[in-house]
């Protein structure tokens, strides 16, 4: 992953029948896990958010940001910046890698059921490894964005 601040999705998987993705099939999966990433995360704060009972208001405010502007990122149909997220992270006492965690396992999940689909493919074992390879990429790229927020939260002034 390149050393500057951009936060990258991992690249879209062949199709489970071994063909390949037309470029906007694939342009539009990866706008659909973006989307998912969104929801996953802002349902993550606001889950901790409400667990630890901060107020809507109050959590705004501490984030800098208006109320219908937090609801939208808790909502996914906004998407927090990765200084915004440790500061959520800071307030809600909580290591910046917990927001990432039900992130990490959607795309497990995902590859789990790709592996699945193949299963009963001539070409089973490529393709197995294929997927565990892609599997291995992806959470090496998760630690590597968690190693980056964490840094980012050490960083940070207080």
């Amino acid at each position: 992953m390149s050393n500057n601040s951009e936060i990258r999705l991992p690249r879209d998987f062949a199709r489970s029948d071994g063909g390949v993705r037309s470029h906007s099939a694939e342009a539009s999966r990866l706008a659909e896990d973006a989307a998912d990433i969104d929801r996953l995360i802002g349902s993550e704060i606001a889950n901790l958010r409400v667990r630890r009972a901060i107020a809507e208001a109050d959590f705004s405010a501490s984030l800098g940001l208006a109320t219908q502007a937090l609801r939208d990122l808790e909502a996914g149909r906004s998407r927090f910046d990765p200084q915004t997220l440790v500061r959520a992270a800071r307030i809600l006492r909580v290591n910046p890698s917990a927001l990432f965690r039900d992130v990490a396992e959607k795309f497990a999940l995902d590859l789990l059921a790709d592996s699945l689909a193949v299963a009963g493919s001539s070409e089973r074992s490529t393709q197995e490894e294929e997927l565990r390879a892609k599997l291995f990429r992806v959470v090496s790229e998760c630690d590597e964005m968690i190693s980056r927020l964490e840094a980012m939260a050490i960083n940070w002034p207080h």
